[in-house]
């Protein structure tokens, strides 16, 4: 039988956000329990550390476990409504030209001088209406 694992090196890419830290650090705790020791670089939680960690030993160990046991959840902004748009996949009219998302969930602004297609369903690829018009979305009448 192998030793328990007792130490963690984490190469997490770069500065990351301390949410995302401590919540690295909690799915470390959970799954891998034997742990001791997870040595990872972070500017955001060395500056916690040194601010608001008490410098006692059991009082610092009673905050680590407090921090630790918080809501550390991402909470991301709302997404603006060209990123909504943008999430749709490309799609392309019959004759090749890409299908305007824009025209089509929004507004284009680009009007006329827009390189897109405007005359065809990002939905479901027929001509003559948009996505924001399209029979296909429509709830089945009762």
């Amino acid at each position: 039988r192998s030793p328990a694992l007792t130490a963690v090196f984490v190469d997490i890419g770069g500065n990351r956000r301390l949410e995302d830290v401590l919540r690295l650090l909690q799915h470390l705790r959970s799954h891998l329990p034997g742990a001791r020791y997870a040595a990872l670089k972070s500017e955001a939680l060395a500056g916690l550390l040194r601010g608001e960690a008490p410098p006692d030993g059991e009082a610092k160990a009673a905050w680590w476990e407090q921090l630790l046991a918080g809501d550390h959840t991402c909470r991301r902004r709302p997404l603006r409504p060209m990123e909504v748009i943008m999430m749709y996949p490309v799609r392309s009219a019959p004759c090749g030209r890409e299908i305007c998302r824009f025209a089509n969930y929004g507004t284009c602004r680009r009007g006329a001088e827009c390189g897109y297609d405007h005359a065809h369903c990002h939905c479901c690829g027929a001509a003559g209406h948009l996505a924001s018009g399209c029979p296909e979305l429509r709830p089945p009448e009762a």
